[in-house]
């Protein structure tokens, strides 16, 4: 989320370089479309990478999982072991895009506060 959040505020400071007149509403959504691009770009390689694994490096995870956590409860290694599984994970990748647009939204909002004080203030 860190690269998320800086991505939104560099692009609030550029975007005020070249508009002056920078709305709360123009960081809001310029801070949300950052935080989508980086979302949407971990999405992609997430679901790559998921979608591409078979149950033979399902099992071996598993087996792993146990060697290294023998205190894993029997019903989270069957889920692990499960085809249920990759439906967990694109559903968690789903999630971290739409935290990634609310953490980028927050972050643009922020960036506009830093970077751009009020019209009224000397700040030169």
């Amino acid at each position: 989320m860190l690269w998320i959040a800086l991505g939104a505020g560099l692009t609030i400071y550029l975007l005020g370089k070249k508009n002056r007149q920078l709305r709360k509403s123009d960081s809001l959504l310029a801070g949300a479309l950052s935080g989508l691009i980086g979302g949407g770009v971990f999405a992609i390689l997430s679901l790559v990478t998921i979608i591409g694994v078979t149950q033979e490096q399902l099992d071996l995870m598993v087996e792993r999982a146990r060697s290294l956590a023998p205190f894993l409860r029997d019903d989270a290694v069957s889920t692990m072991a499960s085809s249920q599984f990759k439906t967990i994970m694109i559903i968690s990748v789903v999630l971290f895009v739409l935290a990634s647009i609310f953490a980028g939204a927050i972050a643009g909002l922020v960036a506009r506060k830093i970077f751009h004080p009020p019209s009224g203030s000397t700040n030169e």
